[in-house]
C-alpha cells in the first residue's frame, strides 16, 4: 500500500447565490467560497474544540451563519472563540455586480474554472493526499465539476490520493465552521452588512486567513479626461488609470514561472483585492503579511528584504505606485495615495541626500578641497542632485516635518 504524506482536509461552504440579478430583494451581490484547511493530526482536536464552542455558544446545535444573522455579539463571540482552533481559510470572494448579465457569460462555468485554476496552483505545492467535504446543500455542480477537474488535471500526478464527499453540514463540524467564516466574510465586504463590528470581525477572520481572491479580477476601466481640475475629476482618471496598469502587468506576467515576478503578480494581486473590498486601514497591508501571504503561496523564498527591493521595488519600476506609510503597503489610486507615496519617500530620500552631503563637505575640509567623494563620473547626477539642494538648503528642507529614517514597513533603504 503506498505511504501517504499527511492528509489535508479541506472543508468547503459557501454564501450568497448564482443569480446574478442583484436587484432582486433578497439576492446578495456576492458570492463567498470558503475552504478550511486542517491538517491530518489537528482533525480530531479541531472537531472536539468546535463541538465545545456549539456545547457553549449554540447549546450544541449546528452552528449556522444565517442563523447568527444580524445577532453582532454574537457573532464575536463565536469568530473569537474560533481562533483556539488549529486551522487557515482561502476564500474565493465573486462580485456578482461586475458580471454583465447580458454577456453571454454562464456564471457558474466560469466561476468554477476559476476556482479550479486557483485550487490548481495550491495543491501543485502539495505532495500528500487531499481529502474534500463540502456540503451537500451547496453547489452540487461545483462539487462534481471541482472532483473531474482535480481527476483530469491533477490526480496522480500532484498528489498520491484523493477523496471527496458530500457530508449533511449538521453532521460536519468544520462544514459548519467554513459556513460561519464565508457568512461572516460577506459582513466584511458586503455594504449593507458592514457594521460597527466589522473592523473586529476582519481582525479575526484575518488571524486564520491563508489567502483570499477576488472574481473577476479588476478589468480595465475606462479612462475619463477631467473636465476641471477639481480633485474628484483628477482622482477619477488617477484611479482608472492606475488599475488599468495595474491590470496590464498582470495580464502580462500572469504566467510566468519565476518565482519573483509570481511573487509580484500575487502581491500586485493581495493589494488590488484590498483596494477593492477592504475598508479604511485594511486598505493598506503591512510587509510582513504579504511576506506570510506569499510564503502560504508556496514562495518560501522570498524574505522580507528580498521583498522590499525585488518585490515592491520593482512594482514600482513598472510604474505602478505602491505607498508605503505607518499602516503598511497600500496601492496608489488616488491624488490622496500618491501624496502618501511622495510623502515616505521623501521621508527616506531627503535625509539620505542630506548625508552624503554631509560627508562630501567633511571630506573636502579634511582635504582642503583636494578631494571630493562626488567628483568620478559615476557619481555625477548624485553630485547634480545634491549641488541642486545645496542651492536652496537641504538642511532647511530636511530639519522640519522631514523624519529621517525608515519604519519596518518601508523600501530597501537604511
Amino acid at each position: 500500500m503506498t505511504a501517504f504524506a499527511p492528509w489535508l482536509n479541506v472543508f468547503v461552504d459557501e454564501t450568497g447565490t448564482a443569480d446574478l440579478d442583484v436587484v432582486k430583494d433578497g439576492v446578495s451581490p456576492l458570492f463567498i467560497l470558503a475552504a478550511v484547511i486542517v491538517d491530518e493530526g489537528q482533525l480530531q482536536p479541531a472537531v472536539g474544540q468546535m463541538n465545545r464552542i456549539s456545547s457553549r455558544l449554540n447549546s450544541g446545535a449546528e452552528i449556522r451563519s444565517k442563523k447568527i444573522g444580524g445577532d453582532h455579539r454574537r457573532r464575536l463571540a463565536f469568530l473569537e472563540a474560533i481562533q483556539d482552533v488549529e486551522f487557515g481559510f482561502v476564500a474565493l470572494v465573486v462580485n456578482k455586480e461586475s458580471v454583465d448579465g447580458e454577456s453571454g457569460l454562464s456564471f457558474k462555468r466560469s466561476f468554477h474554472k476559476y476556482f479550479h485554476r486557483v485550487l490548481e496552483t495550491k495543491l501543485a505545492q502539495y505532495g500528500g493526499g487531499l481529502r474534500v467535504s463540502i456540503d451537500e446543500h451547496g453547489s452540487t455542480e461545483f462539487m462534481l465539476g471541482f472532483e473531474q477537474y482535480l481527476n483530469e488535471h491533477i490526480g496522480g500526478t500532484l498528489f498520491w490520493g484523493y477523496e471527496a464527499q458530500f457530508v449533511p453540514s449538521e453532521e460536519s463540524r468544520l462544514v459548519q465552521l467554513a459556513d460561519l467564516v464565508a457568512g461572516s466574510l460577506a459582513y466584511c465586504f458586503e455594504k449593507d452588512k458592514r457594521c460597527e463590528s466589522t473592523p473586529r470581525f476582519r481582525e479575526l477572520l484575518r488571524a486564520k486567513q491563508i489567502d483570499i481572491w477576488a472574481w473577476p479580477p479588476i478589468e480595465r476601466l475606462e479612462v475619463p479626461m477631467p473636465s476641471t481640475g477639481r480633485t474628484s475629476d483628477v482622482d477619477s482618471r488617477l484611479g482608472a488609470m492606475a488599475a488599468n496598469r495595474a491590470v496590464q502587468f498582470l495580464e502580462n506576467h500572469r504566467g510566468d514561472e519565476g518565482e519573483l515576478v509570481r511573487a509580484q503578480v500575487a502581491t500586485l494581486e493581495m493589494l488590488l483585492f484590498a483596494r477593492q473590498f477592504e475598508e479604511d486601514a485594511g486598505r493598506s497591508i503591512y510587509g510582513t503579511e504579504l511576506v506570510r501571504r506569499l510564503h502560504a503561496r508556496g514562495l518560501e523564498s522570498v524574505s522580507e528584504q528580498v521583498f522590499r527591493s525585488q518585490v515592491v521595488g520593482r512594482l514600482r519600476d513598472a510604474g505602478i505606485v505602491i505607498a508605503g506609510t505607518g499602516q503598511g503597503y497600500r496601492l496608489s489610486l488616488s491624488a490622496a495615495d500618491v501624496a502618501d507615496y511622495l510623502a515616505h519617500s521623501q521621508g527616506i530620500v531627503l535625509p539620505m541626500l542630506s548625508r552624503i552631503a554631509a560627508a562630501r563637505r567633511s571630506i573636502l575640509f579634511d582635504t582642503a578641497s583636494a578631494y571630493d567623494i562626488l567628483a568620478p563620473a559615476e557619481y555625477s547626477l548624485i553630485r547634480a542632485i545634491v549641488d541642486c539642494f545645496g542651492d536652496v538648503g537641504l538642511e532647511a528642507a530636511v530639519s522640519g516635518a522631514i523624519v529621517g529614517g525608515a519604519s519596518e514597513d518601508d523600501e530597501e533603504v537604511s
